[in-house]
Order: structure tokens, then sequence, then C-alpha cells
């Protein structure tokens, strides 16, 4: 094993060789920013996918009046104003490298917009530039569709929003789930990944991890430039469809009103969740705890409320499947602030109410995206009753 501080240099002396990555040494050609067609390079086409843009937040109206405003101007700090649209890339001989999510082409260049490893303080922003030698390559024979994503496809948000959708979006741009010989995700082994794959018509023998292979090179690939963490038209229409029976259902119910629970969770859970709960119950809230439900079962629940009050975290992936004019009150940790479900909110129509948790003892300093809160449960149900008097 070959040190960080040794690998620099010695990568740096590789990549002036004349030499493919393919053999030894990192990417030689650099970075393609935006690519376009280039048979050489294996770029057959590359365009625009219908309803690729993300949303910020519009200004502040008067659905979003209770938030208070220290809490409601971090909520717009951490959405990007600048978004790319996004793109699908149809290509030949080029090879994936899942270390760093890089699509290297075949005249030896990272596609910036088909990748997604950039890091600040890597040599040309990706950590494939400093690899001596990117193992030898699988080579996958027919076409294969990219599903990886750099957030984790283990966590049912990212998998959710970032990875699951680029099939119906390849499926928008001409390709059915059947025309793939290949899909190219890591370790996609839980029920949810199951489930979701089934119902997009991918099944588990075309599953290629890329974990265990983690240098790719594809006869065809097909890939959707990166999704990460934002809230795209094309990508919540196609959850959408996929689950259109469980939300068509849904709908057609009375609304309920539903806590999200983290009783089953490990961390960021709220610690005096009971008493928030014996405060929210006289309102009509029933508690719920969606770990062990299927994907089906969830997204029939939020189709049918009316009202989801929930502390941060994945779960609220599921709002996609809300009915428009839904109310949600995210309860936001308080070391830890994102308007991502805020921006979901927005696309689909629903309002949007948050609150602030407390740090509790011991929590103070570490890693503030696993850290447990508590909430003022009596002032919480006091905001979340006055939301719903409008």
């Amino acid at each position: 094993m070959i040190s960080r501080r040794l690998k620099r240099p010695l990568s740096r002396l590789l990549g002036w060789g004349p030499w493919s990555s393919r053999l030894i040494g990192p990417p030689k050609a650099g970075v393609m920013d935006a690519p376009v067609s280039d048979a050489k390079a294996g770029i057959v086409a590359v365009r625009e996918l219908e309803g690729g843009h993300a949303h910020p937040p519009a200004p502040v109206s008067a659905d979003w009046a209770w938030i208070e405003p220290e809490l409601l101007t971090e909520l717009h700090r951490t959405l990007c104003p600048e978004i790319k649209a996004l793109r699908i890339g149809h290509f030949r001989n080029v090879r994936y490298f899942q270390p760093t999510f890089a699509v290297i082409d075949a005249r030896d260049r990272i596609l910036h917009d088909f990748s997604q490893g950039w890091e600040d303080g890597a040599r040309g922003g990706n950590y494939a530039f400093e690899e001596v030698r990117l193992k030898k390559p699988l080579r996958l024979s027919g076409r294969s569709l990219l599903l990886d994503v750099r957030t984790h496809s283990q966590n049912y948000f990212h998998w959710l929003m970032e990875a699951l959708p680029r099939v119906e979006l390849a499926r928008a741009a001409g390709w059915r789930a059947e025309d793939f010989d290949h899909v190219l995700v890591s370790g996609a082994r839980k029920p949810f990944h199951r489930e979701t794959l089934a119902m997009a018509g991918i099944d588990a023998a075309r599953i290629v991890d890329t974990g265990a292979h983690p240098h790719i090179e594809c006869e065809e690939l097909v890939a959707v430039s990166d999704l990460r963490m934002f809230a795209y038209d094309a990508t919540i229409a196609a959850l959408r469809k996929f689950y259109a029976a469980e939300i068509a259902a849904g709908a057609g119910k009375a609304g309920r009103r539903i806590f999200v629970s983290r009783a089953d969770a490990t961390s960021r859970v709220i610690v005096n969740e009971d008493e928030l709960f014996a405060k929210l119950e006289p309102l009509g809230f029933a508690r719920v705890i969606l770990g062990s439900k299927s994907v089906a079962e969830q997204a029939a629940l939020f189709a049918e409320a009316e009202v989801v009050v929930a502390p941060h975290g994945a779960a609220l992936s599921n709002l996609v499947f809300c009915r428009r004019g839904a109310l949600v009150v995210e309860i936001h940790y308080p070391r830890y602030t994102l308007g991502l479900y805020w921006q979901i909110a927005q696309r689909l129509g629903l309002r949007y109410g948050a609150v602030r948790g407390r740090v509790v003892a011991g929590a103070e300093s570490g890693d503030p995206r696993q850290a447990n809160m508590s909430v003022d449960a009596a002032g919480a149900a006091a905001y979340v009753a006055d939301v719903l008097r409008g």
C-alpha cells in the first residue's frame, strides 16, 4: 500500500507517460467540462433532460410566515442558487472508476458532468488524478446503466432521490429498463433497494456491484449527470410515476395527521419524543415508525397524510408522494440545518413550517449530523396548532 504522500509525486510522474490509465497511472488528458459528441472519445450523444432543472424556494410567502427569521436565513443559506440542468449521456468504450465516481472517456479524460467525486483538495479536483494504478478494469459487453451515487446509495434519501430516478430518466430519453444488460451500483442489498429496482423493472441478475468491481470498462454506458441534493422536477415525477397506484389510493382517503418517529434509530433521535407526542396526540396525530415498512407502504401513508410532523431525516424523502396542499412541519437539529425538504415541499405545492430542536447534554460537539436533540414539546405543539389554524 502506497501512502498518499508518495502517491502524489508518483502519479504525477506516471501521468506524463504515453500509456492510458487503463494500464497504469492516472487519467492523462484532464477534465472535459461539458462533453459533446465525439466519436474518438466514445461520446455518442449528450442532451439535456426535460424537467431537469432544480428550483430553490421562492422568497418567503404567507405559508412560511411561521418560520423564525434566523432559521429561515439558515435554510436559504444551504441552497445552491446556480444549478446545472440535468443531462443524459450515451457513451462507448468508456470506463467508470468507482472510488472517485469518475467516468473516463476513450481520450482518457474525466467527464465532469457525469462524474461526482470532486474534492477541493484533490489534484485536478478528483483523486483519480492521484492514483498510481486504477486496477485492471472489468470489461462489460452490451449496454450498462450507471446508478451509483457519491452520497451513498445505502441511505434511503440518496437512493430514492438520486439513484433510482435514473432508470425513469433513461426511459424518458428512449431506453427501457429491459434495454440494459447491466446496472452499475454499489451494495444495493437492502429491502428498499430490491423493492424499488423490481418496481423499476431491474432484476438482481443484472446488477454489477461497483464496490466489488471498482474499475469497469463498458462497451456502452448510459449515465445521467449529478442529481446530488436537489429537487428536480424530473426526479420527483419519476418517483411519483413508479408509485402512482399508491398515490392515487392514498389521495382518495380522508387526510391523516402523522408524526414520524425515529424511535427505532440509533442516532439523531428526539430524546423526549414521548413528551412531544403526548402534546401532538390531542391534535389528532398518530405516531408512525417507517423502518419496517416497504416503500409502497410509505408512499401510500404519505399520500394519505394531510399533515406530517417529522424530524429532519431520510423519511422526509416520502414527501414526494404527498398530495398537493398537505402541510409538513420539519423539526431541524440545533447544529445542522438543511433546506432540502423545504425545496421539495415547494415543488409539490405543500405548505411548509419548521422548528428547531435543542442541544442535549453530551452533544455539544462532534458530528452535528449524528447528534440527538430535545424539543420544547409544548412550544412545538403550540406551533403546529397555530399553523393548522392558518
